[in-house]
């Protein structure tokens, strides 16, 4: 009876995937082959796919930058034959068809990119921060970025100023993080005594400086009662205020507030320059009043740099925006002009099997001089 002959196999890597009870070293080292091999060819696939993101992500800015094109054009009621005009090397990113055959006086203003043009941003903004208000001032810019920013404007609108709940929760805070710290020197209604010598960093830089206290600059201790915190609220507000008088901010900027009333046109509010950190502190809200505010160059706000955050003893502090990327604002001090009013529905995934809905109605104002 003739041998039947066993079907080869193609080659190595079939050869491995078969069910063996035992295998030979010589086995072994074909599965590791392969296993670089498909390894390799993942890596080479999710390059491939990260460059073609790359390239999705350099047409969608494209796609922005033609539509703001179009609505500035919309707006000043311009031809779309002048829209070549207004194409200038700052604002080109990558709208390669026309040329511009003549000067053009007038330029569109240059569109703030986030992630490019926070750090240089950030630097001119904390530097200018650091020459123009006293430290006391800044201790008040400060505390306005907390949430003692709901009692300033409870100073300031309300006629109830009873703090005696507000005082025992702040009280309370400093005893949880008297514990939080237990391993530290910690001064309890007094703050954090920490290491002048000790390296931070902050920007990819080291320094030396302390983070401020709320509880310092507050003066909470064992017997404030509503009267002091309101002497120290009162005297805060003051500084507050001689700050945003003489502040400039000294460019154009859309900013955004998140909110579930309405805007409030006499109170002082924390904006922030990316939209997400607006809609992050409110995650849990259904329906969010998303505010667009575009602030100019002569408008009272002062962004929160470094300088805010920190004590600069030791002149070791780097310049930036590299704790937050809020601006405070005194509302009252802004001629708002509504231009729009759109609304969008937004899906938040939550886990595999949950997404959540949420309801996104956005309001533009521009800031305006008087």
């Amino acid at each position: 009876m003739p041998n039947k002959k066993m079907p080869e196999k193609s080659n190595k890597e079939e050869l491995i995937y078969d069910n063996k009870e035992y295998y030979t070293i010589e086995d072994l080292i074909d599965i590791t082959k392969v296993l670089e091999r498909t390894e390799n060819q993942i890596k080479n696939a999710n390059l491939d796919i990260k460059a073609l993101e790359n390239t999705i992500s350099r047409l969608d800015k494209k796609i922005a930058n033609a539509k703001s094109y179009i609505e500035e054009i919309e707006e000043h009621k311009k031809s779309i034959f002048e829209f070549w005009k207004f194409v200038n090397k700052d604002n080109l990113l990558g709208l390669n068809e026309g040329e511009v055959e003549e000067k053009v006086q007038k330029q569109i203003e240059k569109t703030f990119d986030y992630e490019e043009d926070l750090e240089e941003f950030g630097k001119k903004q904390d530097k200018k921060n650091r020459q123009s208000y006293l430290k006391e001032e800044r201790d008040s810019i400060f505390l306005a970025s907390t949430e003692v920013i709901n009692d300033i404007n409870t100073l300031k609108n309300e006629e109830n100023k009873d703090f005696t709940k507000r005082i025992q929760d702040l009280k309370e805070e400093a005893l949880k993080e008297e514990m939080l710290f237990a391993s530290e020197e910690f001064d309890i209604f007094g703050g954090i005594t920490e290491d002048k010598t000790k390296i931070n960093i902050l920007g990819n830089t080291k320094h030396r400086e302390i983070k401020k206290s709320k509880f310092r600059l507050l003066e909470i201790n064992k017997n404030t009662e509503n009267s002091n915190y309101i002497n120290t609220l009162e005297q805060m507000t003051r500084r507050l205020e001689n700050a945003l008088d003489k502040s400039e901010f000294g460019m154009k900027l859309n900013t955004f507030f998140a909110s579930t009333e309405a805007l409030n046109n006499q109170k002082y509010a924390v904006l922030y320059i990316n939209p997400q950190n607006a809609l992050d502190t409110l995650k849990d809200a259904e329906k969010i009043n998303l505010f667009n505010i575009k602030l100019n160059e002569k408008s009272k706000a002062i962004a929160l740099t470094n300088i805010m955050y920190y004590e600069n003893t030791n002149r070791t502090l780097p310049l930036g925006m590299n704790v937050s990327d809020k601006i405070l604002v005194d509302m009252g001090k802004l001629k708002l002009e509504p231009k729009k009013q759109k609304l969008f529905r937004m899906n938040q995934k939550i886990d595999d099997y949950k997404v959540e809905t949420k309801i996104i109605c956005i309001y533009e104002y521009e800031a305006v001089e008087e």
